[in-house]
């Protein structure tokens, strides 16, 4: 059995999706920066209820770190699932900020507006809305 079976075994058992592992570390935040093309283990722990947008006291939301590192794909998967692009990170900066600044994503995210783009891998915040 792997490990990504061993997780889903344990949350079938009820185990805590948002258990945090230390002051920084939640599952979801871990799935994601260690994640394979095909992010199953942070589905996994998405279809098992894991906070979005959950942070801790020492940590950013899964989203926030996604975009700081470049991850797209996990992005885009956070997005889908209604990861909020103005939860603002520690220091009150938000992912659709980070996103912008960081080069390797930025020119990985089709511009806006886009009628190609998928809505889910477009940073728009509440502001764009209105």
């Amino acid at each position: 059995m792997g490990d990504l079976e061993r997780v889903e075994a344990l949350l079938v058992k009820g185990a805590d999706v948002n258990l945090p592992v230390d002051e920084c570390w939640l599952p979801l935040l871990i799935a994601c920066q260690n994640s394979q093309l095909d992010y199953r283990d942070a589905r996994m722990l998405l279809q098992h209820g894991a906070e979005i947008d959950k942070a801790m006291l020492a940590s950013d939301t899964a989203l926030f770190v996604t975009c700081q590192y470049g991850l797209l794909g996990c992005a885009c998967l956070l997005l889908e699932n209604g990861a909020g692009v103005d939860v603002p990170g520690r220091d009150g900066v938000t992912p659709s900020l980070v996103a912008s600044q960081n080069a390797s994503f930025s020119s990985r995210v089709p511009p806006r507006p886009s009628s190609l783009s998928p809505p889910h891998c477009r940073f728009e915040t509440s502001n764009d809305a209105a």
